[in-house]
């Protein structure tokens, strides 16, 4: 997990960032289905972080993708 943290969390959290190669930033619409409790705590890291919970989600699945991209590899090499 030590290297995905060091991969995208770099980008940073702004609205700014720009997208790696290979990334568009044309947005698409997802509905996720959680827990009332979940989305609470979402909002709450959120708004600890100083970022929407969009912006919170967008990060989380860069980091998701990110993980999954590095154990691929890892499998292929």
């Amino acid at each position: 997990m030590e290297a995905a943290a060091a991969g995208p969390a770099r980008w940073g959290a702004s609205g700014g960032r720009k997208a790696p190669a290979g990334e568009t930033q044309e947005p698409a619409r997802l509905t996720l289905r959680i827990s009332a409790d979940k989305a609470r705590q979402l909002r709450e890291v959120a708004r600890e972080r100083g970022m929407s919970v969009n912006g919170l989600l967008d990060e989380m699945a860069t980091l998701a993708v990110f993980e999954f991209e590095l154990m691929r590899a890892a499998r292929c090499a």
